[in-house]
């Protein structure tokens, strides 16, 4: 048996963790609705080292914003 996972397993546990594991409740550094708008409709608009990337890695409320935003664009 492998121990090796596929890269759509590993993509799912990554979007579980950033859904759940970074709570914010304070909602202290986070952009405004419009930006992560905006980050939903677009992504590649947005520098992939800037802050808005960086958040979103931290940010399991903004994660949810933006992900509730793409399911309902893509």
């Amino acid at each position: 048996m492998s121990d090796r996972i596929s890269l759509k397993e590993l993509l799912r546990r990554v979007e579980a963790s950033g859904l759940h594991d970074y709570p914010n409740p304070e909602r202290k550094g986070c952009p405004s609705e419009e930006t992560l708008e905006a980050f939903a409709r677009d992504p590649s608009a947005f520098d992939i080292n800037g802050l808005v990337f960086d958040h979103l890695t931290h940010c399991s409320p903004c994660f949810q914003f933006v992900h509730a935003r793409r399911a309902t664009t893509t």
